[in-house]
């Protein structure tokens, strides 16, 4: 049997590979060798083969880690991409929101009467005006010192005077001007309060509606946070209670 012709090699002067000496160029940098570069020793031409390949070995897989990585990450991209195309095509044309709840009292109304103003503009047709009689000339019957500037327009039924602060709302007697009741507050609200029968009800900026007892100031309730901020006094009628975010 024949052997085969040992390869002769010779060394890249730019990258240091060794590179057969029948080719004109480096098989790594592809730069050109020069054609008088001497022939490597046999031996130190193995030893740098066999350094070559296992480092080319080591790059591969290298590659194949970052392909791989690659791969995962346009992959989760693309399941978000579907994931958002699919709720975006359920919530369009599949989904249907739930009806409204029907009102436990339908018969709530926003506060009405010539004794009170519900609302900072007096009454359901915005009339700043009352029928009880005001003594303009007559003397003080009682103040009342808040801890705070009032941060909205105050609102009144025919017993108390309900005033916001920024850290509070506070329900004053119209009796004698003492503090009946205070609900403190993180944040002043945007708009008055409303009264509707015997509930005070508050728009907080955060996105929740509050409804206090307006004799006692206990809380009815919250709404869930609807992830809007409230910038309007809320509006009750057959039961319902309407704010604007």
């Amino acid at each position: 049997m024949n052997e085969s012709p040992q390869i002769e090699y010779k060394q890249c002067s730019t990258c240091g590979f060794a590179t057969p000496a029948t080719r004109t160029r480096c098989h790594n940098c592809w730069n050109r060798l020069d054609p008088d570069a001497p022939l490597l020793d046999p031996e130190r031409a193995a030893e740098l083969v066999a350094r070559q390949e296992a480092m080319l070995s080591e790059q591969e897989v290298q590659r194949e880690a970052r392909r791989r990585r690659r791969r995962l990450i346009l992959g989760g991209i693309a399941l978000l991409v579907v994931a958002w195309l699919g709720w975006w095509f359920y919530r369009s044309f599949i989904y249907t929101p739930p009806p409204v709840p029907a009102a436990s009292n339908p018969a709530l109304q926003t506060l009405s009467g010539p004794d009170a103003w519900a609302t900072e503009n007096g009454d359901l047709r915005e009339a700043r005006t009352v029928d009880l009689p005001v003594p303009l000339d007559g003397d003080t019957v009682w103040t009342h010192q808040l801890d705070a500037e009032p941060a909205t327009p105050l609102v009144a039924d025919a017993e108390r005077v309900y005033a916001v602060t920024d850290g509070a709302i506070v329900a004053v007697s119209i009796a004698d001007g003492s503090t009946v009741w205070e609900f403190e507050l993180q944040g002043a609200p945007f708009a008055a309060p409303t009264l509707a029968g015997d509930r005070l009800y508050v728009a907080l900026r955060a996105g929740q509606l509050l409804a206090l007892d307006a004799a006692t100031g206990q809380v009815v309730f919250y709404s869930l946070n609807t992830g809007t901020r409230f910038g309007t006094s809320p509006l009750v009628a057959d039961g319902y209670a309407y704010v604007f975010g």
